[in-house]
Parts: C-alpha cells; structure tokens; sequence
C-alpha cells in the first residue's frame, strides 16, 4: 500500500507539473500580455478560431483554462452565431464543443444547429465532472435544453423555436442581481409558459437539479405562475423529510410573493405544517 501511494503520488505530481508546463507555455504564446500576437490575429478570424481550438484541446485535457478563450470571448461568440460559411464542419464543430463545454451560451444559425447539437451531445459523458476546467456545462441547463444528465445517454428532441425560447428563459434568469428584485419582476416570467416543452422539463427535472440558483429561481417562478396541477405536484415534491433548511427557506421566499391563488397558498401551508417556523420566516 505505501508503494502504491507513492506511485500514486508521484503520477498525481507529475500530471500536474505538466499542467502547470502547458498553462505557462499558452500564456508564454498566446495570453494577454503578449502584445504582437494580439496585433497578429486582431482581425484574423480564421486564426482566432484556430488558436482557440489548439489551446482548449490541451487546456481540456490537463485541466486549466486555455489562453485564449478569455480574451476573445466576444469574437468567439460572434463567429459561432454566425453562418460560419467560411470554416470546415471540423472546426464548426469544435468551436461550437469548445465553446459550449466552457458554458458560453451563444445562440448558432438555425442552419448550424445540428451541428450545435451534435456538438452538446458529445459532452454527455463529461456533463457532471468534477473539474470546472474539463467541462463546466451547467448540468440543469443542460437537462432543460435537451434532457442530459450524467450517466444516462438521453438526448430530447428539441427543434430550434424551442432551443430558442430555453435559452432567453436562462438568459432572463441571469439578468437579475438580487432575489428580491427578482420576485418583484415575477410576471415578466409569464409569457414564457408558453414554451410548453420548457415547462414540462422543469416539472420532470425540478427536483433532480434544486439548488438556491438564479436559474432554480426561475424555474419556481414558472411553476408558481402556471396554474396547471402538476406544477403544484412538482413544487410538493420539493417538501421532503430530508430537505435542507437553505432550499426551504430559498423556496418559501418565492411562494409568499406569489400567494394569489388557493393552490400556491396551499404550498406555503404545507412548509409552515412540515418544517420549523424560522426556516421560512427568519427576517
């Protein structure tokens, strides 16, 4: 065992040493300070591309962030969204893998969207992984935009009006900067109940991904406003034995500024009737 631990040691060590070689060489070539690279691909679309391809192959595979990603995010963002006419579907393909793996949300032509697709598809096994610099997809994003989820090799249809309404839900979810504000500005979330398919995934997914999110806040405020039943049953289902006090309270906020109704009033009863009366009124 005292063997193997230095074994063990030794290649942890030796795979992060390299890492550290790899991030100082891309920041050596291609990071911020090195003035005549930035001058030598200012307007050169074509070798943005390619260097941020290069460096996020290796960046990907020994854990940090690659160089240029950082500084050109906005160019990135910008020839993804585009027809990309002028790249091959390799590099279409693992800009936009790159890009998503990152978590940049960019919103791909609908002509590029099977190839978006695919791209999101290919990162089903890494959806979920423990280190931020392999794959930092959220993973309920994920789930709502087209079912993933780590360990189960789903993919749900999804066409591109439906991809397009998911994506400025989250895109509203990020907009706010306090909760507070966001419970004010709660019936701007209505028109999005339109997206049935959205709905629907958060009904199914709502409990699997639960955390004190701008985007679970917004999943909540969906539910609350829909007066559909099986909204309620999916907020119900939240009310567990083993539930934490911070989720409770995050979700009790929610409700008191949506108690318009006999079904929502119903749900903030059930949390006075389930859990401590300072978790849900501690202010």
């Amino acid at each position: 065992m005292k063997i193997f631990g230095l074994n063990f040691r030794s290649k942890k060590n030796s795979f992060e040493d390299e890492s550290k070689a790899m991030r100082e060489e891309q920041q050596k070539l291609y990071g911020s300070h090195n003035i005549d690279f930035r001058l030598k691909i200012k307007d050169d679309k074509k070798a943005i591309i390619k260097y941020f391809i290069e460096t996020e192959e290796v960046a990907k595979k020994y854990h940090f962030q690659g160089a240029i990603h950082p500084v050109y995010t906005k160019e990135l963002k910008k020839i993804a969204e585009s027809e990309m006419s002028d790249y091959s579907k390799d590099e279409s393909f693992k800009t936009f893998y790159h890009l998503i793996r990152l978590n940049t949300l960019f919103k791909p032509s609908q002509k590029k969207y099977p190839l978006y697709q695919k791209a999101y598809k290919e990162l089903i096994p890494d959806i979920g992984s423990l280190n931020y610099y392999e794959c930092s997809v959220n993973k309920f994003e994920a789930y709502l935009f087209f079912e993933l989820q780590k360990g189960k090799n789903t993919f749900g249809k999804t066409n591109y009006q439906e991809f397009i309404q998911i994506r400025k839900f989250i895109f509203k979810t990020h907009s706010y900067q306090s909760y507070p504000a966001f419970r004010e500005n709660k019936e701007k979330f209505r028109p999005m109940l339109d997206c049935l398919i959205l709905i629907k995934r958060i009904q199914n997914g709502l409990s699997s991904f639960i955390t004190n999110s701008r985007l679970c806040a917004g999943a909540i405020t969906l539910l609350l406003l829909d007066e559909n039943q099986d909204s309620k049953i999916t907020l119900k289902s939240l009310h567990t034995k083993d539930q934490d006090e911070e989720i409770i309270d995050f979700i009790a906020q929610f409700y008191k500024a949506h108690q318009n109704s006999k079904a929502n009033i119903d749900l903030l009863n059930d949390l006075y009737q389930k859990y401590p009366k300072e978790w849900i009124d501690w202010a």
